[in-house]
């Protein structure tokens, strides 16, 4: 799955907000609504998209549903030692 450049800004913009750890999630949506201009439906859909990217967690705990966020560098850690490692693959010359 690609990351586009609005799933990066959400990211990014949650965690300069909110740090690692839990945030309600209505207050994540609040914040993409505000912040980006978002729609609910979009600021949803940019979150579900994150959580399967990697970029945080969905937790269901009583009556909230909390985001449970992690510094975006790690998945794009992944995501660029995945990227090179393919590269890797396909080198035909020795390294």
């Amino acid at each position: 799955m690609r990351l586009s450049k609005r799933e990066l800004a959400a990211s990014i913009i949650m965690y300069k907000k909110f740090g690692e750890g839990e945030a309600n999630l209505e207050d994540l949506v609040s914040l993409l609504r505000e912040e980006m201009c978002l729609t609910r439906r979009s600021a949803m859909n940019v979150i579900k998209r994150l959580r399967k990217l990697g970029f945080l967690e969905v937790r269901a705990g009583g009556r909230s549903i909390a985001a449970i966020l992690r510094n975006p560098l790690e998945p794009l850690e992944a995501m660029a030692s995945s990227y090179v490692s393919s590269r890797k693959g396909r080198c035909r010359r020795p390294i």
